[in-house]
């Protein structure tokens, strides 16, 4: 509509002044004109950078962890949605279990897992088998009454070796094996892994950055990082990972948060 009347506009003085006020008129349209449509380009320029800096940011993070660089993003044949509260329930001293909470289990090679963890685990430990990697589960589903009697060899152990207190062997003890109903062992979602490789440390094994780049496709996440024993109340621990589910374990990577944190910030929000 504005340029047609603009033409007829133009005309008329066109007749009059021979091109004069006319076509300099509509000249300063049109650079009016494209003046705005080159703004209009370059905001549009700058929202596209935007997005891509901040999905960028988003695909980065997803890839980022304490000590690697764990494929974050699962596929079709791996990725499961879990919503049950259960999965990322904290277990310690501070949020026992009590002593007659028993998961729903299944058997997976010799050993209790929480029904959610069995098949997330197979598949976890089938594509190990595939790409030449030793690796077994050593721990999963520890009873009430079992953690109690690992606690007390583990304090027995520390005391009679004299180099600790009463007090002293208990805190100690409750750092890498926990009292009963105080390890997470009880909700059958931990899981102990072990290799068949010759190393003194299991962080420094093929086993271990294999889970580390994998875990998180099957909803896996190492429970007790060293960097987050301050808030884990746990000395850190290599072979010990927690399923979470997938989503969750994507979410608690790309912040890099432990259970803690992450239950923590759910909470807040």
């Amino acid at each position: 509509m504005y340029n047609n009347s603009y033409k007829g506009f133009g005309k008329r003085k066109r007749s009059r002044y021979r091109g004069g006020y006319g076509t300099v008129n509509r000249r300063t349209k049109i650079k009016r004109e494209k003046g705005t449509t080159h703004l209009q380009v370059i905001r549009v320029a700058v929202a596209l950078l935007m997005g891509t800096l901040i999905i960028g940011g988003t695909i980065i993070g997803f890839c980022n962890y304490d000590s690697g660089n764990p494929k974050a993003v699962p596929n079709n044949d791996t990725y499961v949605k879990d919503t049950d509260e259960d999965l990322l329930r904290v277990v310690n001293r501070n949020n026992p279990l009590d002593s007659t909470y028993v998961p729903e289990l299944v058997e997976y090679e010799g050993y209790s897992v929480n029904k959610s963890v069995s098949k997330p685990l197979e598949n976890l430990l089938e594509e190990a088998k595939n790409s030449n990697i030793d690796l077994s589960v050593t721990v999963g589903y520890v009873s009430y009454e079992e953690q109690e009697k690992l606690y007390q060899k583990e304090y027995n152990r520390l005391k009679s070796s004299g180099k600790y207190s009463d007090v002293k062997a208990q805190a100690k003890t409750e750092t890498t094996v926990p009292k009963a109903g105080c390890s997470e062992s009880q909700t059958g979602l931990l899981v102990s892994f072990a290799t068949s490789e010759k190393s003194n440390d299991f962080q420094n094994t093929k086993a271990y950055r294999f889970l580390e780049m994998n875990c998180v496709k099957y909803g896996f996440v190492l429970r007790y990082p060293e960097s987050k024993k301050s808030l884990t109340q746990m000395e850190g621990n290599s072979r010990i990972f927690r399923y979470v589910g997938n989503d969750n374990a994507i979410k608690m990577i790309s912040m890099n948060m432990c259970l803690e944190e992450y239950s923590s910030y759910l909470k807040s929000r």
